[in-house]
């Protein structure tokens, strides 16, 4: 049959009564089969749905191709997706965003997936592999009733071609143009995943609040996780705890300021993220003959991050990565009650790995074993409150 027949009986039917339930049927199980078919031998392992609403007749019916790295559903992540006009009258191949997420922001939301859009698609144009000629705009054709997915859809777009009812390309341009687009679609994939390996849906959703909040690019702020430092650039000082330190001029006193503790918290995310990310380079570069797992991206309550398994290390080494942007060593970093125990428990099984200075040319770090844990000064400031 072919993605032009496909895409003619939908038009050509959808919109009759008496035709629409078995239009819906066969886009869920015929026609997405026909679209399944038509991908190219490089993306065939792509999965592909057909909707015509669930519950009710969709104003807005598609059928979408997802990389499964990032999503299986049209409620989250980034897709490539057919999507007809409410009219009939044409229909869009669009690399999309779920409007899911955003439609619980409110008003809002709306602004916010713009945002993302145009952003995205301002770092995506700059690649040689992005066409020119794509439209970065959409329009379904919206009533405005009842219309805010359609609506959601349209300010999730990315950029995309289009195809008038009456005019619908032949079956070999249908097909030229679908594997472009793919291959727009696997270089937005590639590029959440940068050097690292990173997953493609969880950069994604760690991009969408810095967009939203900051004027930044998205390679900037994926710049981050995509372009880290090589490991021969980092540099190994000693522990600074097992030496006597000089003390320091006792300190002014400072203005009263309110903290942004929000702000705080992410700029404390950020660098734990990344500093996880390096450590684990290192430590694949410091034992190579090793296993090396990233425990805590799984299970934060461990007491360690990371796993390093092998006779280099004896049986196990447990390691608790601590990581900072300040340049200096002696830079004062958090630790819990809970890594403490475990550093005095696993004693010379146990390693706090500090990481400092992470976004400069040449980061440095040094090792902390178990043993070691009893150099560091230990500063209360929090406390766990009760009503006696």
């Amino acid at each position: 049959m072919g993605i032009r027949n496909v895409l003619s009986k939908v038009m050509d039917g959808y919109l009759s009564t008496e035709d629409f339930k078995k239009v819906a049927y066969d886009m869920r199980v015929k026609y997405k089969e026909e679209i399944s078919a038509s991908l190219p031998s490089a993306y065939e392992q792509r999965k592909v749905k057909g909707s015509a609403g669930s519950g009710g007749k969709a104003q807005v019916p598609w059928f979408c191709i997802f990389d499964e790295r990032v999503t299986d559903k049209a409620s989250k992540g980034y897709y490539l997706v057919y999507l007809f006009k409410t009219d009939m009258s044409g229909v869009y191949l669009s690399l999309n965003q779920a409007w899911q997420p955003f439609s619980k922001q409110g008003v809002i939301g709306r602004e916010n997936i713009r945002r993302v859009s145009e952003r995205i698609w301002d770092t995506l144009k700059r690649r040689r592999d992005v066409p020119v000629g794509l439209r970065t705009s959409i329009d379904l054709a919206c009533s405005g009733h009842n219309d805010d997915l359609a609506r959601g859809y349209e300010q999730g777009h990315i950029c995309g071609l289009y195809y008038a009812a009456g005019s619908l390309p032949g079956e070999d341009q249908l097909e030229k143009d679908l594997e472009c687009m793919l291959k727009v679609y696997a270089s937005l994939v590639d590029m959440f995943i940068g050097e690292n390996n990173a997953n493609p849906f969880d950069q994604y959703q760690a991009l969408i609040p810095e967009v939203c909040e900051t004027s930044d690019s998205v390679s900037s702020i994926l710049h981050d996780f995509s372009e880290l430092v090589p490991v021969d650039e980092f540099r190994e000082v000693p522990f600074p705890g097992s030496a006597p330190r000089a003390p320091s001029a006792r300190p002014r006193r400072s203005a009263p300021y309110k903290p942004d503790y929000e702000l705080m918290q992410k700029q404390r995310k950020r660098s734990g993220e990344k500093g996880e990310q390096m450590a684990m380079r290192l430590l694949k570069h410091l034992y190579p003959s090793c296993e090396i797992l990233h425990v805590s991206a799984t299970d934060d309550g461990a007491g360690f991050d990371i796993r390093v398994s092998g006779s280099a290390v004896g049986e196990e080494l447990h390691v608790e990565v601590k990581a900072t942007e300040k340049k200096s060593e002696h830079t004062s970093f958090h630790i819990s009650a809970n890594e403490l125990r475990h550093a005095r428990e696993d004693g010379e099984q146990f390693m706090l790995l500090r990481l400092f200075d992470i976004d400069g040319r040449h980061p440095g770090y040094y090792k902390i074993t178990g043993a070691e844990v009893q150099h560091l000064v230990l500063t209360p400031n929090s406390y766990n409150a009760e009503i006696s």
